[in-house]
């Protein structure tokens, strides 16, 4: 009966224990079911003919760079410097870029222009608004994601070229992403820029350089009061007629500059020719008459052409008579080298051509001379070739006039002949050369 009883409490409790198991479970079921069908409900894919969601990277915030050109030329097109804004946030407007490029240029004038450029070119587009940011930021979207924009600010160095005109541009937006377009789209900014006192005082400084830049002579009195006291004084001179109106305003600036002292003081026209093209009529061509007005530039040019075609045949003449001096020079070298070739053979033949003795045998000859043209006693030296002389004079270091003895066949011969003179006419100029040769002449003969 005991063995019964505890039988019959374990069959219980066993019961009881897989009972509550189970509501265990079935609760923690349910609890899953209700989490997974309220997941499902949030991120449930859409059907096809359902719109399509939003990728939600767009709702999540990121970085990218801006690159600012710094400088718009004329027409419209960016060039300068560029800078650059590092891991600029997606989310600030378009104020706070354009306190971050004042911050970044110095001399920076965006009440002047700001604009952003496309991806490939240098044409600026409107940036003056919020949906303007909002259009160059879809020209570089890329999934969802705009990693660089470029911009385009006008500076201070830029007031003499004038304020560029932009060109509009929208980026073609998606027809799936217009609603939110509308939704989110910021109100065109009040801002242009007149709450920034920095950039009104830079402003102000571009209109104060474009307005000097761009002022007429013609509003400057004293450049008008030089003026026509430059034409009174050429006037009373008589040489008025001589310039153009090119030649009068230069002169005048140059007055104004401190360049020229004044109407006496005449410029250098050749520097300038860039200005004037041409150079004021000579004094000789006063009492030609001359056309006033319009044509007053045309008929100084013509004249002066004219001027400058005589001065040409002038040149044309000299150059032709310095050719016939140097041509008449040549014929006199030419008969000159003649007259000495034909003297230095003469020279040979008399130093070859056979000498009255004396009675002891020796020629007519002076002292000096009496021991080199002593045949008996050395013959070494008259047997000597022309090739056998040329070694010789490498041999004392005279290799220069090697080819001048070759050219006239002095051999051995001749050579016990020469003096210091023939030496000479032959073209050994140097006296220190002369010596060493005569003491080798000396030496052969000598034995």
């Amino acid at each position: 009966m005991r063995r019964k009883l505890q039988h019959q409490l374990r069959l219980d409790e066993r019961l009881f224990s897989c009972t509550g198991n189970k509501l265990f479970r079935e609760c923690r079921v349910a609890s899953a079911g209700e989490n997974s069908l309220a997941q499902r409900a949030r991120f449930a894919t859409p059907t096809r003919a359902s719109p399509r969601l939003q990728n939600r990277g767009e709702n999540n915030p990121y970085t990218f760079n801006i690159y600012v050109t710094a400088g718009v030329k004329h027409p419209s097109i960016a060039e300068g410097p560029v800078y650059t804004l590092h891991e600029v946030s997606s989310e600030p407007n378009l104020r706070t870029v354009k306190k971050m490029i004042r911050e970044q240029i110095p001399d920076v004038c965006i009440k002047a222009g700001i604009f952003w450029l496309p991806k490939k070119g240098k044409q600026c587009h409107t940036l003056c608004t919020e949906v303007d940011f909002q259009t160059a930021k879809e020209e570089y979207n890329n999934a969802g994601i705009v990693k660089n924009v470029r911009l385009a600010v006008a500076v201070l160095s830029n007031s003499g070229v004038g304020k560029p005109t932009a060109t509009i541009r929208r980026a073609i937006i998606p027809h799936d992403k217009k609603a939110k377009k509308r939704k989110t789209a910021v109100s065109p900014s009040t801002d242009s820029d007149s709450d920034a006192s920095c950039d009104e005082a830079a402003y102000e400084k571009f209109i104060e350089q474009s307005s000097d830049k761009g002022k007429l002579k013609s509003s400057n009195s004293d450049w008008n009061t030089c003026h026509v006291e430059l034409r009174k004084a050429l006037e009373q001179d008589g040489t008025l007629d001589r310039y153009g109106i090119q030649h009068l305003s230069l002169w005048t600036d140059l007055i104004q500059d401190g360049k020229v002292s004044g109407a006496h003081e005449e410029p250098d026209w050749r520097k300038y020719l860039n200005v004037v093209h041409v150079e004021p009529l000579p004094k000789r061509g006063m009492g030609l008459v001359r056309a006033k007005g319009q044509n007053d530039v045309l008929t100084t040019f013509l004249m002066q052409q004219e001027m400058r075609r005589e001065e040409e045949r002038e040149n044309e003449k000299r150059r032709q008579r310095q050719e016939e001096l140097l041509r008449q020079e040549r014929q006199e070298d030419r008969k000159l080298e003649k007259q000495q070739a034909s003297s230095m053979q003469a020279l040979i033949l008399h130093a070859l051509s056979p000498r009255p003795q004396f009675g002891d045998g020796l020629s007519t000859c002076s002292s000096t001379q009496l021991s080199r043209e002593i045949p008996t006693l050395n013959q070494g030296l008259v047997k000597m070739s022309v090739k056998d002389i040329g070694d010789a004079l490498l041999t004392l270091k005279l290799g220069r006039y090697v080819q001048a003895f070759q050219d006239q066949q002095i051999d051995g011969a001749v050579l016990s002949h020469l003096n210091d003179e023939g030496l000479q006419q032959l073209g050994m100029n140097e006296q220190l050369h002369r010596s060493v040769l005569l003491g080798f002449i000396s030496r052969k003969l000598l034995g």
